[in-house]
């Protein structure tokens, strides 16, 4: 992974909501040159909507074969397999970033395993690297987008006297909405602005 990609992850945390330790560049190659792989724990800021994350920084092998798989449940228990405890796993979501195209099977495969050592079950996403070739909210032609909160989400359909399913939508795989963490079910606001018409806002359900 380059530094420039390495950088738009740390990036794509603040994006997130999610609070982790600096790390430097040379610290994340050096250890993943030698284990094939790099772990981030992160813990969720006041402002928040989706939880905290465990993301995985990995190579496609370790997330398609299930050997490699297996081993690296191992790592983030940091135990064997047989001593799993469903309280190691105390996560909202896992995140694996790979340069490995999302498979449906392979996210499956990915969340039977985890499932069934959790007390709950987090959200597991794989990401292809190339979602962090930009930081795509920077894009000159991306508008802000925000998670609007439960609250907000109760004025605006009171306001409007309608429900999610009457607001247009927006996919959960939209580049921009995977960076600010959208769920299925939530609502995205959109910031537009226009020399003609000036600011103007939408709505969107996560779909």
């Amino acid at each position: 992974m380059e530094k420039d990609i390495f950088n738009n992850i740390q990036e794509f945390y603040k994006y997130r909501k999610l609070l982790t330790d600096p790390v430097e560049y040379k610290t994340y190659k050096e250890y993943y040159d030698k284990q094939t792989y790099f772990m981030q724990k992160t813990e969720k800021d006041k402002d928040n909507l989706c939880g905290n994350s465990l993301v995985i920084l990995t190579n496609n092998n370790n997330v398609s074969v299930t050997s490699n798989f297996d081993n690296l449940l191992q790592i983030i228990s940091g135990k064997k397999k047989k001593d799993y405890q469903t309280s190691d796993f105390n996560y909202d979501s896992i995140i694996f970033i790979a340069d490995i195209e999302p498979s449906k099977n392979i996210l499956k495969s990915c969340e039977s395993k985890i499932w069934n050592l959790c007390d709950r079950k987090p959200i597991i996403e794989l990401l292809h690297l190339g979602l962090f070739y930009n930081i795509i909210p920077k894009g000159i032609y991306c508008s802000p987008h925000y998670i609007i909160n439960k609250e907000e989400e109760e004025n605006l359909l009171t306001f409007l006297k309608c429900d999610k399913s009457c607001l247009p939508v927006i996919l959960s795989s939209d580049p921009y909405c995977i960076w600010i963490g959208g769920r299925k079910g939530q609502i995205i606001k959109i910031e537009r602005n226009s020399e003609n018409t000036g600011e103007n806002i939408y709505y969107r359900t996560v779909v």
